[in-house]
């Protein structure tokens, strides 16, 4: 019930909001998930970046603080789509700005609107973006495929990992079914921070609980100039959560904290 009602008056709690006029729900759409879907997919409808009063930094902002408010109400596809049609609008002047508060938001780990897909929507709507040079929009892109690659949803096979706790390398794939996720972490052997989080990882009580439990294995592999060319290492050392039973990536590049 309360997430019915927080859906029903989205569009009155954000007419609230900065200069920008929100769509009007259709009377006939009554479910939440509709009048979210409706919203997200007509929210910058009346955007107009020649006005002052929507363009400037505050403004900008603010909606798009709003904008993302809306998508976890509104169905997955809808919010994908949502969001690369409104970047694929953006005025070359606005492109810079606009794309930190993609990565603020969606990209950040410590934001609580972090969401990789949506981030990866926004750059291919940046890259996209017809208002855009080549040069501009090709920057874009170089980021997008390279973000891309090993995306959440992407099975990871054929690559060499170690048990935490010491042993024989063996294909990650020999992984599957042996816990409930797979906690996959790259290492650079010079890195202090990456003996750290291993030391911690097998020496804590409550992650020798939750691997003797079967909820999580914990492997590792090092990074190595092979694997910096399939994987996006963001971080060092970086954490792949993987579901157990298919080895599909879940999250990635988190601190260990996550």
């Amino acid at each position: 019930m309360k997430r019915l009602f927080l859906t029903l008056l989205l569009p009155v709690c954000l007419a609230a909001y900065g200069q920008l006029p929100l769509p009007a729900v259709p009377s006939t759409l009554t479910a939440p998930r509709d009048r979210a879907d409706y919203i997200a997919t007509h929210f910058y409808d009346g955007m107009d970046w020649n006005d002052a009063a929507m363009s400037g930094p505050d403004a900008v902002m603010q909606s798009w603080a709003d904008f993302l408010s809306v998508l976890p109400h509104a169905t997955p596809d809808t919010a994908i789509v949502a969001i690369y049609d409104f970047m694929h609008t953006v005025p070359p002047s606005q492109a810079d700005y606009v794309n930190g508060l993609a990565e603020g938001y969606l990209y950040a780990i410590d934001s609580e609107m972090y969401n990789e897909t949506f981030y990866l929507a926004a750059l291919d709507g940046l890259a996209t973006d017809p208002l855009l040079d080549e040069t501009a929009a090709g920057l874009y892109r170089l980021r997008h495929d390279y973000l891309a690659r090993y995306a959440p949803g992407c099975e990871i096979t054929g690559l060499m990992v170690s048990p935490l706790d010491g042993g024989s390398q063996f294909d990650i794939c020999e992984a599957a079914g042996k816990a409930a996720e797979v906690m996959l972490l790259f290492y650079d052997p010079d890195c202090d921070d990456c003996h750290e989080a291993m030391h911690t990882l097998s020496t804590d009580p409550d992650w020798i609980a939750r691997r003797q439990s079967g909820q999580l294995l914990v492997v590792i592999a090092e990074i190595t100039d092979e694997v910096e060319d399939r994987f996006p290492i963001l971080a060092v050392p970086s954490i792949y959560m993987l579901d157990g039973a298919t080895l599909t990536i879940k999250s990635r590049n988190l601190p260990l904290s996550k």
